[in-house]
């Protein structure tokens, strides 16, 4: 008998295109719109991650302003060109102190440095305790496959309610 086991990636993925079909409660909220400049440094890791990337970036937020991004992804290659990447330990910081907390996942084109997704924001610190939000994201990074080390922008498109 052949038992399927569920995936830590399939599992996040599923949550991800639920939120992104679920709508968000228009009371509070605003426009999330950011380009954040990021570093990325992916080492090898053991399964269910064939690679753990780990980001830092900043920029100013519509509606926010100034924010820093740390987080860690999960890589995957999906063929020799292509690589899937979530994350459910992205930390958005404030200049407040505040934080607010998200998931994403999406496709990086090991040949154009294309990066597509989605974002789904699940609480924070401070005003953003109760937070939630999606929107899409898209960009570009640029790898250097030998080092792991990768330089980029992604923007951010969506909304967050607080």
């Amino acid at each position: 008998m052949n038992i399927r086991r569920s995936h830590p990636l399939r599992t996040l993925c599923a949550a991800l295109a639920t939120a992104l079909a679920s709508t968000v409660s228009m009371a509070a909220t605003v426009p999330l719109r950011a380009t954040i400049q990021f570093n990325e440094q992916a080492v090898p890791m053991g399964a269910p991650c064939y690679l753990t990337g780990t980001i830092s970036g900043s920029s100013t937020a519509s509606t926010l302003g100034p924010i820093q991004l740390a987080s860690q992804d999960c890589i995957n290659p999906l063929s020799t060109t292509a690589f899937l990447f979530v994350s459910d330990h992205v930390v958005l910081t404030l200049d407040s102190g505040e934080q607010i907390f998200a998931a994403y996942g999406g496709t990086l084109s090991g040949t154009t440095g294309a990066i597509q997704g989605s974002y789904f924001i699940f609480g924070g610190t401070g005003r953003f305790r109760n937070a939630s939000g999606l929107g899409r994201i898209s960009g570009v990074e640029n790898v250097n496959f030998t080092t792991g080390m990768g330089v980029g922008k992604i923007d951010l498109n969506g909304t967050v309610s607080y």
